[in-house]
């Protein structure tokens, strides 16, 4: 539903990336600094700007218009990470806007939680 919202308002076509992998913790492996693990602050950073590189290349203009985080639940698992979820977030959205030159670029947030009980049995419509 979102992204047909989102095709509506731009010109052009509006092109998303998805990067992720199952099982990492924003602590360690989206850390911008992470010298080891999964480094996927690096991964993600390399991808976009690969596309970005791709676009001018091709002469076809575009800009960044959000990122999209869903949080997982690997965090969860550790007490400390679980406890530092909220500034290393903060990091994580503060180092990107810097790295990637958009110091304003929109974040939007989805987070894991319980069933809400009003909507167990609905179906999304969209």
């Amino acid at each position: 539903m979102l992204a047909r919202r989102l095709h509506h308002r731009c010109v052009g076509s509006p092109a998303v990336m998805k990067i992720g992998c199952f099982g990492v913790n924003l602590a360690e492996d989206w850390h911008r600094a992470a010298k080891s693990g999964n480094r996927q602050y690096a991964l993600t950073q390399g991808e976009i700007t690969r596309a970005q590189d791709e676009l001018r290349a091709s002469g076809r203009p575009f800009r960044l218009g959000g990122f999209f985080w869903m949080q997982g639940e690997t965090d969860a698992s550790q007490p400390a990470h679980a406890a530092a979820y909220a500034e290393n977030l903060r990091q994580f959205i503060t180092a990107l806007r810097l790295d990637l030159d958009a110091p304003s670029l929109p974040f939007i947030v989805g987070r894991t939680g319980p069933t809400n009980p009003s909507c167990a049995g609905r179906r999304s419509g969209g």
